[in-house]
């Protein structure tokens, strides 16, 4: 066999022989049945097939080739089903063998349940690992199966069993099923997909559909290899787990690491059934300031059996510390999906003093429509809305759009340290400045901030497709225009158009048969 295509190859079996019991005579018009004798090596290992051709000449100078085929071995002993990454397990290559699949049922999007990288960054499956939720909002709410089957199997059934091996129900009973292959024709593997189970079962003491309880269970499937009469079963073990991990404790730590200080944000956490997420997978913020795609470490374990984590901070989340208190969020969990989101005030290591934060790394250079904060109102123009920390009450300032400096409007709460300041804005393009202060005198300054407003949308001017024509038999068309001087990029579809010293653009764009559809966006 392959060990890439898995494809099968013929292998001469040397010390192979097949001879008669007797010279063979087939008189005139009448038949004869000759015993043959197939001797195999002793090294020749049980569970292959062998093959051939008999070769007959007649005494009249005819020839016969006829082929042969036999089975070395117990027929019912070769597996029905590849096991969790088995022999046919090659993730390059597209097949994945035989591999859980977790659905959720909100969106049909199929994960493959139980699967982690290993030190190596090899793709595996986690058999520990395997688990989803009937908590709704988890992301796995369903589990299934997708085998590859070795052989064609007869009298399938799937069926789901408790942690005690008791059938809670079953999912799918068929007569035969058809071994895996691959279609050259469609380019994939034709798999076995066995049925879904999303965690309730049909109590038949009193009729109700009802939710299995957490715990640990079995997706069983069972046949008997076509020709066989041995019944064969495959299991594969997994977690039903309702209820998300607890995390406690989180704080901020340091390390020196290659001569530069690197921040970790630190928790404990514990997972009673399924565990915590085997791939390690976490997000984070630190005062707003996001890391989507973080991930934990484990640095030990409490007496009570917590795990003790911790996670980088993102050089962005680093530079957004600031002393005293800062707002974290660690978001985990476990490897059923459930998450818990768990918001702590924590300590910069080795600070005394406190400074003032404001969340998401401080006010942007540029306030836009889109900038988080901002809302429209229906006079034209809005209002931009900030936050952050500081042990003792906000004050501030903001200029508008003709110079003119205005106090902001601040909200403090004692309890969490933490204030809220918003400005109105103008539906026009300006530059503004916000000053924040410790006391409503404004002569203890805090931060200051230099930021553009802008909110007025960059216009076009002899916008063109096409020369203005609606037809074309060329595989391109160009669009052509002119945008106002406060334009700073312009996208036509996937492209950044160039724009010379008058603010033209002029770009040739892919058309397909039939109408189109082009997208041209300037940004300021």
């Amino acid at each position: 066999t392959d060990p890439n295509s898995r494809v099968l190859y013929d292998k001469k079996i040397d010390g192979a022989a097949i001879k008669a019991g007797s010279n063979i005579t087939v008189p005139a018009g009448k038949t004869a049945q000759i015993e043959f004798t197939l001797s195999l090596p002793k090294s020749f290992d049980q569970q292959q097939f062998v093959e051939g051709f008999l070769n007959f000449k007649g005494s009249d100078g005819s020839r016969l080739n006829l082929p042969y085929m036999g089975f070395f071995g117990d027929w019912n002993d070769g597996k029905i089903v590849d096991s969790l990454n088995g022999i046919t397990y090659s993730p390059a290559g597209g097949n994945f063998g035989t591999v859980p699949l977790l659905t959720n049922k909100n969106t049909g999007t199929q994960y493959y349940g139980g699967m982690v990288t290993d030190a190596d960054g090899n793709q595996t499956v986690d058999d520990q690992a395997i688990a989803f939720s009937s908590d709704k909002n988890a992301l796995y709410n369903e589990i299934s199966m997708k085998y590859y089957l070795l052989r064609n199997i007869s009298n399938v059934q799937v069926d789901i069993l408790d942690g005690q091996g008791n059938k809670v129900t079953t999912l799918s009973s068929s007569t035969n099923l058809t071994k895996t292959y691959y279609n050259a024709h469609s380019q994939q593997y034709i798999y076995y997909n066995a049925p879904a189970w999303d965690g309730t079962y049909y109590d038949q003491r009193d009729g109700n559909i009802k939710t299995a309880d957490d715990g640990s269970y079995t997706y069983r499937i069972s046949g008997v290899p076509e020709g066989g009469d041995k019944r064969q079963v495959f299991d594969v073990p997994f977690k039903l787990d309702s209820k998300a991990p607890t995390v406690r404790h989180v704080a901020l730590s340091a390390k020196t690491e290659n001569g530069k200080t690197q921040y970790y944000l630190t928790a404990e956490a514990k997972d009673d059934l399924s565990g915590l997420d085997a791939t390690k997978s976490v997000k984070t913020a630190i005062n707003e300031v996001t890391n989507l795609d973080a991930t934990f470490t484990d640095a030990g374990t409490t007496a009570d059996g917590y795990t003790k984590i911790e996670t980088p901070l993102s050089d962005e989340q680093a530079q957004a510390l600031g002393n005293g208190d800062n707002s974290a969020e660690l978001y985990l969990t476990d490897n059923a999906s459930n998450a818990t989101d768990q918001d702590a005030s924590v300590q910069k290591p080795g600070s005394t003093s406190f400074d003032l934060i404001v969340n998401g790394g401080g006010i942007p250079d540029k306030i836009s429509s889109t900038t988080t904060g901002y809302e429209a109102n229906t006079q034209g123009g809005g209002t931009y809305t900030f936050s952050g920390t500081y042990p003792a009450a906000v004050d501030g300032t903001y200029t508008d759009a003709q110079g003119k400096k205005h106090d902001l409007n601040t909200t403090y709460d004692a309890a969490t340290n933490s204030f809220t300041a918003s400005m109105p804005v103008t539906n026009a393009d300006y530059a503004a400045q916000v000053d924040l202060y410790a006391d409503k005198a404004h002569t203890q300054l805090l931060k200051h901030f230099d930021t553009k407003v802008r909110l007025t949308a960059p216009t076009f001017t002899d916008l063109k497709f096409n020369n203005g024509s609606d037809q074309t038999s060329e595989a391109t068309i160009k669009v052509t225009g002119t945008v106002s001087a406060d334009t700073k990029t312009v996208n036509v579809g996937d492209t950044v158009a160039a724009l010379d010293a008058q603010h033209h653009f002029s770009v040739d764009v892919p058309v397909n048969y039939g109408d189109n559809t082009i997208k041209v966006t300037a940004t300021d």
